[in-house]
């Protein structure tokens, strides 16, 4: 079978290794070159013959999106793709507002979902990862939907770590993990759930500089039911979604939610929110909630720390549907599908 040749790039600065945008870039240049294929994740040092490509990925949105377009359109062979990443958590209508009015490509006022649709015809066609994604594209855009494919994002977990789980084993805590002192990533609300429900909490993740560091002391000190573990390690990572009862994600702004699938697979009940695209991966089978109500959240935790919940099924369902090998391989079949004649 002949390879393709595809080059990702990330259309804004970026120093975090371990953003979801980026994580989704190396996952995909990982699984498309187990298939054979060859792919490049451009930076500003390298040296690319643009027209060797048959795809030229842009991941995402940002400052960086007008500048590579109006570069890149000037090479004849490779067809361009948006993979969009749209986390909008407002109305419909406020983003088609946004992407149309607000910003001005001819004052240089630059604005992402501006620059996005400036751009949407200059796409040959979109890699979406949800409906809830699609919808922004269709209808917001007015894009063909025979334009845009719908591919599930793949969990990142080697599948040597996936041994059987047992589940009478399980902690009575409830886990969470990510960007702490992010506010879409809802903390402070998931942390005064723990103090009022009095439920066990472990967080984990980054903390950015003194005054975040501040913040999260000021809500957990004094409350032995609350613990920070700080950054971890994949494999310090997977041993808490081994231990933990329930994965909490309660977020305000989430694409799919990465670390819910990884906790589910780790035989976690998943608490999550009720905003956007991450519960269309779950099938059902995730306790949902109301991201601002604190009383929401506390007793759907208690409930599912009690083990009212979905595992062993959900494990299961996402093993299936989420694993590197049918994600990738359902990428791979849109690329070949599109792909021209040299």
């Amino acid at each position: 079978m002949e390879r393709i040749r595809i080059a990702i790039i990330v259309p804004f600065a970026n120093v975090f290794y371990s953003g979801g945008v980026t994580v989704q870039g190396r996952m995909w240049k990982e699984g498309l070159e187990e298939l054979g294929n060859i792919v490049d994740l451009v930076d500003n040092w390298g040296k690319f013959d643009w027209n060797t490509y048959d795809y030229i990925i842009i991941l995402g949105n940002g400052k960086l999106l007008l500048d590579y377009m109006f570069l890149l359109r000037g090479f004849e062979h490779p067809q361009i793709i948006s993979a969009p990443i749209i986390d909008y958590h407002k109305s419909f209508f406020s983003f088609v507002l946004r992407s149309r009015y607000f910003g001005s490509v001819r004052l240089k006022i630059n604005k992402p979902f501006h620059d996005l649709y400036y751009c949407r015809k200059m796409f040959d066609f979109y890699l979406v990862r949800s409906e809830y994604e699609s919808r922004f594209i269709e209808e917001g855009f007015h894009i063909d939907i025979k334009k845009i494919y719908k591919l599930p994002l793949n969990f990142r977990i080697p599948m040597r770590y996936l041994k059987n789980i047992d589940f009478e084993k399980k902690e009575n805590f409830c886990f969470h993990s990510s960007r702490l002192g992010s506010p879409g990533k809802n903390v402070e609300r998931l942390i005064k759930a723990a103090i009022k429900y009095d439920f066990n909490l472990v967080l984990a993740g980054s903390i950015k500089g003194h005054e975040q560091e501040s913040w999260l002391h000021k809500l957990i000190d004094g409350h032995h039911n609350i613990q920070y573990v700080g950054w971890l390690s994949d494999e310090e990572l997977y041993d808490y979604y081994s231990r933990a009862k329930v994965f909490a994600l309660p977020s305000i702004i989430e694409g799919v939610g990465m670390v819910a699938l990884e906790a589910s697979i780790f035989g976690c009940e998943i608490i999550l929110t009720n905003i956007g695209a991450p519960k269309e991966y779950f099938n059902g089978m995730a306790h949902l909630v109301n991201p601002y109500d604190i009383d929401d959240i506390g007793l759907k935790i208690k409930k599912a720390l009690l083990g009212v919940g979905y595992q062993p099924r959900l494990r299961k369902y996402i093993l299936n549907r989420n694993n590197s090998d049918y994600c990738m391989k359902e990428l791979d079949s849109v690329l070949r599908k599109n792909q021209k004649e040299r």
